[in-house]
């Protein structure tokens, strides 16, 4: 199965150790990638690859999180071509905007933190359920591929912030009222697993666990798009 992956490393590290094993072929799997965290991130990154509109370069480490200064070819339709289903992540609905461009959440934080001045005229939005629709929506028709939009790692043990990404998961699953997609929900791939056994903190799941998620996604991919 090839696969277009637009997310951070959560999708993005268990499926590499998949495209390792020969399992799938990761397409994206660029050096340096970007990541993207949310449904409107990664239609931003779908109409870079396609060469719908110029990459940003004037914010390049600020949208595309990295500050490796090598020449990258962003854009790179064939790759969108060839995919079966485009993996988009969605873990949040805070999304924030420098110049009309979303930025990346993290490197947002950094750039107020180091009085970076293009902070200084961000914008922060928060996404409702038809925005996340009308983003897949998009993102399906751009790229003419099914669409899997996966939440955030869904069952941490904190009671707290495991109900905070519960809004996001609802948001997804009412987003799917508008417009066609499947979404892969993290808990399934958690589900009789200890937190301590898959997760190195809150945000991230441990190495020895990802190919488990990857697996888990992949079946989960192999019977929607069946």
């Amino acid at each position: 199965m090839n696969i277009l992956a637009l997310g951070s490393c959560r999708i993005h590290r268990p499926l590499r150790r998949l495209d390792d094993d020969g399992d799938i072929i990761l397409l994206n799997r660029v050096d340096p990638c970007w990541f993207t965290h949310t449904a409107s991130a990664a239609l931003q990154s779908l109409k870079i690859i396609c060469g719908h509109v110029p990459p940003p370069l004037h914010l390049r480490e600020l949208v595309f999180e990295t500050d490796d200064n090598r020449s990258v070819d962003f854009v790179a339709p064939s790759l969108v071509q060839k995919a079966d289903v485009v993996i988009v992540e969605a873990c949040t609905l805070k999304t924030t905007w420098i110049d009309k461009w979303e930025v990346n959440a993290h490197r947002f934080w950094h750039a107020q933190k180091n009085q970076d001045p293009r902070a200084n005229h961000a914008i922060t939005q928060f996404s409702t359920s038809k925005d996340l629709a009308e983003a897949i929506c998009q993102i399906s028709g751009i790229s003419g591929k099914p669409v899997i939009a996966v939440n955030h790692i869904a069952r941490t043990g904190d009671i707290a912030m495991d109900q905070s990404r519960e809004s996001v998961t609802d948001a997804l699953k009412e987003a799917m009222g508008f417009t066609p997609f499947f979404c892969f929900d993290t808990s399934i791939a958690l589900n009789g697993f200890d937190t301590e056994i898959a997760l190195v903190d809150h945000n991230h799941y441990r190495p020895t666990f990802e190919k488990t998620v990857g697996q888990e996604l992949l079946a989960f991919a192999k019977a929607a798009i069946k």
